[in-house]
């Protein structure tokens, strides 16, 4: 018998590594998990960002806890990949043993790990080197040696005696650079990520001194919330449980931070794996994203051990794309579970929506001269990607439009792309306006709680509102090319755009 070996080529490995699939701030909470892992038990997690000078780039991001360190050969096997240390997916955080490396590598070409038990005599310091595999094709360099205690203590925060330092030099994969924003946005995603752990004072964070706020995802803090129901269930002998709540129109939670805010994107489930948010606002095809359930809020609790089921990796992250990985089992228990309490929040939000008031007459009459006359502007070009539900023409397209000296049609256009505009409460926290397609047709809906509507729109006589109201559906053609044209990246890159905008407006207009 003839027995082959492997061979593990460093560059490739650290190629794999990198782009295992976590985004910068995914990476930095994933090395946290190790500090707040029950054996661990840190009460304090600081992360640093280092630049070269006022006003230059990140170069180096520093991760330190307090909680019970590790010895030389704790150490050893945690550098390894695949690493075993006793983790499991029932208890743990981490389970696969590469969350460390990857998610380091993810960001930066040097991983830097010093740390020390309580009351021992030395600390052990381990490096991990990518440049030469990274540029030269050489070896992974990886170096872990015993250092004195009083060193890795320097390092240490607020005087700990014991404890880890993770830091990760040599940066070259942060998508922005720039330390006072990046710091804003890593405080929110730490608030939204660890919410439970700041929420039961489990463990405090803190980046560059600043003390992370827990994000309050369920408006927990402002009491508006009602729970609609809870429950638990198995699939395949894993344990899910949820809770199920609905947030108000009139609900004081835009006050409580972007996390609960009532909008479209915050709409949906919130997976939580051993208390630690891995899924945020998600829909898994239960229901098609619309206004109507903005104010359903879903608590999902689970462990590692449902990770085959949910559709997710060592990356510990889930999101629409991962119901294509979903188990179908667990698809069918979610909708037996949870459809009720979807269906509940669409009927409430409907029957507070028709509790506003009419549009006037006069207005009403406005929108339809504006359909109208957009529909018969040949000069509009819509280039707009058919909806799944919806089937090809097949119709007769008639005579061949005539042409004027310019070449353009002189024919009525044949394709009526607008259908309705129309004026409706849709929560403070949504956008100015929004956009939907009914039979392949637009329909405006104008959001009448928004700052935009109260302090500008609505306050503007009936000629300028009519010219407002063309702008506005020159937005949906201008998104609707982009899209035609576009990746489904940069589809999701428009679509936060306008929601940074319109909240943005919503600050600058808000009385």
């Amino acid at each position: 018998m003839v027995t082959n070996t492997i061979t593990v080529r460093d560059s490739f490995v650290v190629n794999a590594l990198r782009n295992c699939g976590y985004n910068n701030y995914a990476a930095i909470a994933d090395i946290i998990d190790n500090s707040i892992e029950p054996d661990v038990n840190a009460t304090k997690v600081h992360v640093t960002l280092s630049t070269g000078g006022h006003g230059t780039p990140i170069d180096t991001i520093t991760i330190a806890d307090n909680g019970c360190g590790m010895d030389y050969d704790t150490m050893v096997e945690a550098m390894c990949l695949g690493s075993m240390t006793g983790k499991n997916g029932l208890d743990n955080l981490g389970m696969y043993g590469t969350g460390m490396k990857a998610a380091a590598l993810s960001l930066g070409k040097m991983l830097v790990v010093a740390s020390l038990t309580r009351g021992a005599e030395y600390g052990t310091l381990a490096t991990l080197d990518i440049t030469d595999a990274c540029e030269n094709k050489g070896k992974i360099s990886l170096k872990i040696e015993k250092v004195s205690s009083e060193q890795v203590k320097a390092w240490l925060k607020d005087g700990s005696d014991c404890g880890t330092v993770v830091s990760i030099g040599m940066i070259d994969r942060l998508a922005n650079t720039d330390k006072k924003s990046f710091g804003g946005q890593l405080r929110n995603k730490i608030g939204e990520i660890f919410n439970k752990f700041i929420t039961f004072d489990t463990c405090q964070f803190f980046v560059d001194g600043t003390k992370v706020t827990a994000v309050d995802l369920m408006a927990n803090d402002v009491g508006q919330k009602e729970l609609m129901g809870d429950g638990e269930f198995n699939v395949n002998d894993r344990h899910f449980s949820f809770n199920a709540y609905y947030l108000p129109t009139d609900s004081s939670a835009d006050a409580v931070g972007e996390g609960a805010v009532r909008n479209m994107s915050n709409q949906g489930i919130y997976i939580y794996r051993q208390n630690r948010l891995i899924g945020r606002g998600l829909t898994f095809g239960l229901w098609k994203r619309h206004p109507a359930y903005n104010g359903l809020r879903i608590e999902l609790f689970t462990n590692g051990m449902s990770d085959e089921l949910i559709g997710t990796s060592f990356t510990k992250m889930v999101s629409e794309k991962s119901r294509e990985l979903m188990s179908q089992s667990l698809k069918d228990m979610l909708l037996k579970n949870l459809g009720e309490y979807i269906q509940e929040a669409k009927n409430r939000q409907l029957r507070e929506a028709k509790a506003t008031k009419e549009t006037d007459p006069e207005t009403k009459k406005m929108y339809e001269n504006v359909i109208d006359e957009q529909n018969s502007n040949l000069l509009l070009n819509i280039n707009r990607r058919r909806e799944p539900s919806e089937k090809p023409k097949t119709d007769n397209p008639g005579p061949h439009n005539t042409t004027g000296p310019h070449g353009k049609s002189t024919a009525e256009r044949k394709n009526k792309w607008l259908m309705e505009i129309r004026e409706e409460s849709l929560g403070r926290g949504e956008e100015m306006y929004i956009f939907q397609h009914v039979n392949g047709k637009c329909v405006v809906i104008i959001n009448t709680d928004h700052a935009f509507y109260n302090e500008f729109y609505s306050l503007l006589p009936l000629n300028l509102k009519h010219k407002m109201a063309k702008v506005i559906t020159c937005h949906y053609i201008a998104k609707s090319n982009v899209n035609y044209y576009g990746s489904e990246e940069m589809q999701a890159l428009i679509d936060q755009f306008n929601i940074t905008l319109s909240c943005e407006v919503n600050k600058s207009l808000m009385k």
